[in-house]
């Protein structure tokens, strides 16, 4: 409601639309469809993913090596004018992807040599694009996966934390190896092979300061950490929303879809603080109330059902992932991804919360 009253962007009230019509349309697909149909939902989301994540990487890939970029944290690729996509969100598209294919398509997939691929190229994505949370939240569901889904340990470590994190270090030394930047024509140049015109054969020729420059571009590759800036801004953004904030005018509506930009023109990093300011304290309680029952749904199926069942291991993943990532990010306080994907997890888990009490 805050976005009628101030002067608020009113093309925001679309996100409300779709998150709404999100709402609407799973809602009948909880009522209509049978429990087992409800995974194409999943598997579509999935497709619309991989897609997005491997557009992006490929740009990425691109980038790091022709042009100057030295990393693949901290970029945002733009698409159709109106589409960003950080680093960041490469990231979590790249963990709810490993999450989807460990809990629901790889035990379908026999030969066993491709079936760990997808799940080391996935971490490998999340270690290169360098989020702190995504790292954070993959050990975090390692150590689910092990204790409830009694994966094999040292295999759980190898193929979703070891491998990925050698292969981290790959494309520094590719580079470091294959190419030498021309600082003057400002792009890099493939020195693998050189043809020899008077002895009419290929020459490999592989750069000799192979060890210095691979010291120097994974230096480069690493994502910089800047003393007392462990938050990456956050806690000041914090601090000037608190500040910023008219308690008398806005206290129990906010400002309104995206409030946060419309305050102090940056992203609040937090649900509940982005719930505050955009829908006050009415919006606060709803959002906090909504989350603690969805918390509630994934406790109740780790330690009261007592129940394995693979599609609502997975959907208990994604939520408390989610949950975790709202304490550093907008997430599913406003429209997108992480809304789409809680929103249809917790229906899942609301589903099968009757047919588990129905037996």
């Amino acid at each position: 409601p805050g976005t009628i009253y101030v002067q608020n962007n009113y093309e925001n009230l679309l996100l409300i639309i779709s998150a709404l019509n999100i709402i609407f349309i799973l809602i009948l697909a909880i009522e209509k469809f049978n429990f087992n149909e409800l995974k194409i939902f999943i598997y579509i989301l999935s497709v619309f993913l991989t897609i997005v994540l491997s557009i992006n990487f490929a740009a990425d890939l691109y980038s790091y090596f022709f042009t100057d970029v030295s990393r693949f944290y901290g970029r945002i690729n733009n698409y159709f004018d109106s589409i960003q996509i950080r680093s960041s969100g490469s990231s979590r598209i790249s963990l709810i992807l490993l999450i989807i294919y460990s809990t629901l398509i790889m035990d379908f997939v026999k030969l066993k040599w491709i079936k760990f691929l997808p799940i080391i190229i996935f971490a490998t994505l999340i270690f290169l694009y360098q989020s702190r949370a995504a790292i954070l939240l993959l050990f975090i569901f390692v150590i689910i996966n092990i204790l409830h889904m009694k994966k094999p340990i040292f295999r759980s470590i190898l193929i979703y934390i070891l491998i990925p994190k050698i292969l981290f270090f790959v494309l520094p030394a590719i580079q470091s190896s294959f190419f030498i930047y021309d600082e003057i024509e400002k792009r890099h140049q493939f020195t693998v092979f050189i043809y020899d015109e008077i002895e009419k054969r290929h020459q490999f020729t592989v750069n000799k300061n192979f060890f210095k420059n691979f010291l120097i571009k994974s230096n480069q590759f690493e994502r910089e950490q800047i003393i007392g800036q462990f938050s990456s801004g956050r806690k000041d953004d914090w601090i000037e929303i608190y500040e910023s904030f008219n308690y008398k005018k806005n206290l129990y509506l906010g400002y309104g879809s995206q409030g946060d930009r419309y305050l102090i023109n940056q992203t609040a990093s937090n649900g509940l603080i982005y719930a505050f300011v955009s829908s006050g304290l009415l919006g606060l309680l709803l959002y906090s109330s909504l989350s603690l029952y969805a918390l509630f749904l994934v406790f109740k199926y780790y330690f009261i059902n007592n129940k394995k069942d693979n599609l609502i291991h997975c959907c208990s993943i994604i939520i408390l992932l989610i949950l975790i990532r709202s304490l550093v990010e907008s997430s599913y306080a406003h429209f997108g991804v992480d809304y789409i994907l809680i929103s249809l997890c917790t229906c899942i888990l609301i589903r099968n919360d009757k047919l588990y009490k129905y037996d």
